[in-house]
């Protein structure tokens, strides 16, 4: 069928498992959770599996949170499933082209399993400006994953606080383990997870995978390479310690010299340019390292306020 025009699904969460286009009818399926109006978008225990539709670089599936609701550990679209007792994967995408943007997700299971976000076997996905934070699961905890997803990108997401029974727990990992995959993680943060990022691979497949200005700090492991097919790390301006960080754990503190102005421009990034950070900020002058990029708030005193205003009248 055809699909054009735009469908946008309002309200703080939603609890569908789409399998197919009949679910949108004609229409584009773009998602926007929660409401620009409100000051904080109520949390929700949702999961979603995407999966059936015959997407292409033209037509594909989008979830985001609405203006002025992007999910933290503290605001916005949050999805959050606390206490279980089963494995936990608040969102799995098998379609190509799919994309999420600036959601929060949040887990804690006895179960065996919790995974943030899951890319899995389509090509060309895209994961950026989410947050996956406080989690924990018995065997294996991970914030973002693509696995055997050629070409996905993985971008100004923040991952912190990822823990398992096993001490196997991940931030950020590619799997290539039923093919060979090349993917893109920039700009992202990590803390206080076992690994920071991985490479998992199998027999005969190789995973390379293009990470640049990320922040992999308070990790066990910076930089895993497992299983036993190839690993091939192109790393471009990483940092694994130093980095001073605000109260809220994400921003970059104004103080700090490990990540602020250290990073490599990539608005001109030939697989995917871009020039914003984590809240939507401009990245401007020297870039920096990780999902957030300073920028320097100036407070006027009311006599040089009223300087101005004067001096404006003719």
């Amino acid at each position: 069928s055809s699909l054009t025009g735009n469908r946008t699904l309002t309200g703080a969460g939603f609890s569908l498992e789409f399998q197919g286009l009949s679910n949108f009818s004609n229409n584009a399926p773009s998602i926007t959770l929660g409401s620009a109006s409100a000051t904080d978008a109520s949390i929700t225990a949702d999961t979603v599996t995407i999966d059936g539709a015959t997407t292409s670089a033209d037509y594909f599936r989008v979830i985001r949170a609405a203006s002025g609701q992007r999910g933290t550990p503290t605001s916005g679209v949050r999805f959050e499933i606390l206490n279980s007792s089963s494995s936990i994967f608040p969102v799995t995408s098998y379609e190509p082209y799919f994309s999420i943007y600036d959601i929060g997700f949040r887990g804690t299971t006895t179960g065996d399993y919790f995974t943030g976000i899951r890319i899995m076997d389509g090509s060309n996905q895209k994961a950026v400006g989410c947050s996956i934070y406080d989690s924990s699961c018995n065997i294996g905890a991970g914030g973002i994953t693509v696995n055997n997803a050629q070409n996905s990108i993985v971008v100004n997401n923040y991952v912190t606080n990822i823990s398992d029974s096993n001490s196997t727990a991940f931030g950020l990992r590619l799997v290539a383990n039923a093919a060979s995959s090349t993917d893109y993680f920039y700009n992202n943060t990590v803390k206080s997870c076992y690994y920071g990022t991985v490479i998992l691979t199998g027999t005969g497949y190789t995973g390379t995978l293009y990470l640049k200005n990320t922040i992999n700090q308070g990790c066990t492991s910076a930089f895993s390479t497992q299983g036993t097919g190839t690993a091939n790390w192109q790393q471009t301006t990483n940092v694994t310690s130093g980095v001073t960080f605000a109260s809220d754990g994400y921003h970059l503190d104004p103080s700090d010299t490990a990540a602020i102005g250290q990073g490599t421009d990539l608005s001109t990034d030939s697989v995917f340019a871009f020039d914003d950070d984590i809240d939507g900020d401009t990245r401007t002058g020297a870039w920096d390292i990780g999902c957030d990029q300073y920028v320097s708030i100036f407070i006027f005193k009311e006599h040089e306020i009223l300087y101005k205003i004067l001096n404006q009248k003719e």
